[in-house]
């Protein structure tokens, strides 16, 4: 008996060295299974590609590995008798032969240590029925999701061991799940760490927790994602559960970014034909953090030419006597073409109604009243006067954002809607109002934006963001201050900034954005959309519809001076010479 034990082993050795030998001097063009019935030839090969791949797979050691990585594989898909025969080599070939054996069944499951769950609750969420094939991978899910379950009712330690596991007659196995629930955790403490500037009052208002409240997982991975959309942190660290025999709480890491950013453009027209010159431009101040508070002051000015300016102020007060509801005061004025000066003075009213345990699925209902003043400037000029009216608009709309965040995202939804009336009665001048003319007229306006992002990981870590909006101007008798502007880097790309006058207006932006590095992306967009407007008198005597489309490529880089976009557009009848060059920069300070 001992000498056949140490020639068996002398063989073994012997064969153990001629594979190696073999192998460290082969290159498998094939491999041949034999023997699979169950799982396929590519799940098989898929899983031991790697393996194969590697550099040493052609070594005893690596063939070891790559049966253990099949025999796992059957495991997993309930097959705990399979085993490979034997592995050949022939004319570089690689044949493996594989006996499947009986997939296993479920046989009989008991259930010990529950006490906050019922038998039949953890029955319901695992959903393991007797005589269904038996996959760990699947329990394992099942019981992740047990876990899960007790982590949103309070009881995050919660364990779940598999015990007593038995195999009757290689048909069926029967096993335990023993369940230690562990005890209710609640929120005595929360401590919040980074926050120079920002009150903690703000923090604890934003995430929605309060203490003494049963900690509930779900919501517990909501904070992050919510702190970062607000865009006063540069970092949100992931939040931490801590506890002991007392007490137990969360601990919040936050990195502050800059509280003030400055967004902007200035380039000069020089004099042309005796006409002097005159600066053109764009500027956006955003103060995002007065006193810690998270109130927002803006101010914005555009310049698009000699004659047509923008002024905008605004003022956002996020909460309202401690409640979840915000007021945004602003002030808008546009000088159109020295023809008329419109103002809107507007108040917003915002109440979130956000999900308590989805705080980062943000949902807003708004409302909203201004008064729009049209003040005619060309007086010398009858036939292209505008007529000076007064308009009392009201109006609502709602706002969701599922977004991961605000400055790049990279999954989620974005959707806003709002429809707004107005009475506009027309004040003069007396001697241009006929008889025949309405003074008080209704003037609608419904506006629509819908932005998808969907995160493309394996592809050069890429983002698709397909973005669809409409603006809908309505009504007898508008003249051209209720149209608006249409075209330009926000809107119509390979067109000039507010290049089109519409009271109708859809269109849509693509957009594959490729972050190739913390300091910059590159995107590639293509935009299209549908623009109408009636006859407006006095100056518009001709209607316009039209559908035009614009692509080309962007960069976005992050600098020390702040973020540079610059994007290159062609438009409709352009060249590589005539396309639209956009430059502008983010400054934080």
């Amino acid at each position: 008996m001992l000498t056949r034990k140490i020639q068996f082993k002398i063989f073994a050795l012997f064969w153990l060295v001629f594979l190696t030998q073999i192998f460290a001097q082969t290159n498998f063009k094939k491999i041949e299974i034999y023997g699979n019935k169950n799982i396929t030839v590519s799940e098989i090969n898929s899983t031991i590609a790697e393996l194969i791949k590697s550099e040493s797979a052609n070594t005893n050691e690596q063939i070891e590995k790559i049966k253990e990585q099949i025999l796992n594989l059957y495991i997993e898909n309930g097959f705990y008798f399979a085993r490979i025969d034997s592995i050949k080599i022939e004319d570089r070939k690689l044949k493996i032969f594989i006996t499947e054996g009986k997939r296993i069944r479920i046989g009989s499951v008991e259930i010990r240590g529950n006490e906050i769950l019922s038998d039949d609750e953890i029955k319901s969420i695992i959903n393991l029925k007797s005589g269904e094939f038996f996959s760990p991978k699947i329990l394992s899910e099942r019981i992740n999701k047990l876990l899960d379950r007790y982590a949103n009712i309070g009881y995050p330690l919660a364990k779940v061991e598999i015990e007593n596991l038995e195999f009757a007659n290689d048909d069926f196995v029967n096993f335990t799940l023993n369940i230690s629930e562990g005890k209710l955790i609640k929120i005595d403490r929360i401590e919040i760490q980074g926050n120079n500037t920002t009150k903690e009052n703000l923090i604890l208002r934003e995430i929605r927790i309060k203490r003494g409240e049963i900690y509930r997982d779900e919501k517990f991975k909501q904070i992050r994602k919510r702190l970062i959309k607000i865009g006063l942190f540069e970092f949100v660290d992931e939040p931490q559960i801590f506890f002991n025999d007392t007490t137990s709480g969360i601990l919040i890491k936050v990195k502050e970014g800059r509280m003030n950013s400055f967004d902007g453009i200035i380039g000069y027209v020089p004099e042309v034909n005796s006409s002097r010159g005159y600066l053109t431009g764009y500027i956006n101040i955003n103060l995002k953090n007065l006193f810690g508070t998270g109130r927002r002051f803006d101010v914005r000015w555009h310049s698009e030419t000699k004659e047509t300016q923008e002024f905008e102020l605004r003022y956002f007060e996020p909460y309202i006597f401690n409640f979840p509801a915000g007021a945004e005061l602003s002030f808008y004025q546009r000088k159109q073409d020295s023809i008329y000066v419109l103002r809107r003075p507007k108040i917003n009213l915002e109440i979130e109604l956000t999900g308590s345990e989805k705080v980062s699925e943000i949902f807003k209902i708004i409302f909203h009243l201004s008064q729009t003043s049209i003040i005619p400037t060309a007086t010398e000029v009858i036939n292209y006067q505008i007529f000076e009216s007064k308009t009392l608009n009201i109006g609502a709309g709602i706002l969701y954002d599922s977004r991961d965040e605000i400055t790049f995202p990279k999954s989620g939804v974005y959707f806003s809607s709002s429809y707004e009336i107005g009475n506009k009665k027309i004040t003069g001048p007396a001697k241009l109002i006929t008889e025949q003319m309405k003074t008080n007229i209704q003037v609608t306006k419904f506006q629509f934006s819908l932005d998808f992002y969907h995160h493309f990981e394996k592809i050069l870590n890429s983002v698709f963001v397909s973005k669809f909006n409409a603006i809908i101007v309505a009504g007898d008798g508008i003249d051209e201050s209720d149209a608006f502007r249409f075209g330009g880097t926000r809107t119509l790309r390979g067109y000039r900034e507010k290049e089109f006058l519409a009271t109708r207006a859809l269109w849509a932006n693509f957009e594959s954005r490729f972050k190739f590095s913390e300091d910059l992306a590159i995107f590639g967009f293509a935009d299209v959309g549908y623009i109408y407007h009636p006859i407006i008198p006095p100056r518009i005597v001709n209607s316009f519809s039209a559908i035009r489309a614009g692509y080309g490529l962007g960069f976005i880089i992050w600098a020390r001076i702040g973020r540079l976009n610059l994007t290159y557009a062609l438009g409709k009848g352009d060249n590589f010479k005539t396309g639209k060059i956009h430059i502008g920069i983010e400054s934080e300070f």
